[in-house]
C-alpha cells in the first residue's frame, strides 16, 4: 500500500486539476523528463506547453483510452500511469548509462 498510496493520490490530484483548474499547467503536476516522455511518445505527442487536462488526456492516451469514449476512467488512468513510470525508469537508466544523470 504504501507503494501505491503516492501514485494514487498524483492521479487524483492530476484528475482534480484537470477538471477544476484545466489550463493549469502540467509542469506543476509532472517532472520535466515525464512531460518530455509524453512529448516524444508516437501515441501521445503532448504539445509543447502542456496544461493540466492535455496532461490527463496523454496518460489516460497512454492507458489505451480512446477519446470517444467520454473521460478517461482511474483504470485507464492508472495503466497510463503505470507506463509512464517504466518509460521514466527506462529513460532515467539510458541517461545514467550515457553519463547524462
Amino acid at each position: 500500500m504504501a507503494v501505491f498510496l503516492p501514485i494514487a493520490w498524483q492521479l487524483l490530484e492530476l484528475r482534480t486539476a484537470a477538471h477544476e483548474e484545466p489550463n493549469r499547467p502540467a509542469t506543476e503536476l509532472f517532472a520535466r523528463l515525464q512531460i518530455a516522455l509524453m512529448q516524444r511518445h508516437k501515441d501521445v505527442k503532448l504539445k509543447a506547453d502542456p496544461t493540466a487536462r492535455d496532461a490527463m488526456l496523454a496518460v489516460a492516451r497512454l492507458g489505451g483510452h480512446i477519446k470517444n469514449n467520454g473521460e478517461p476512467g482511474w483504470i485507464v488512468l492508472g495503466r497510463g500511469m503505470e507506463k509512464l513510470m517504466n518509460l521514466e525508469a527506462g529513460a532515467r537508466l539510458a541517461l545514467e548509462m550515457a553519463g547524462h544523470l
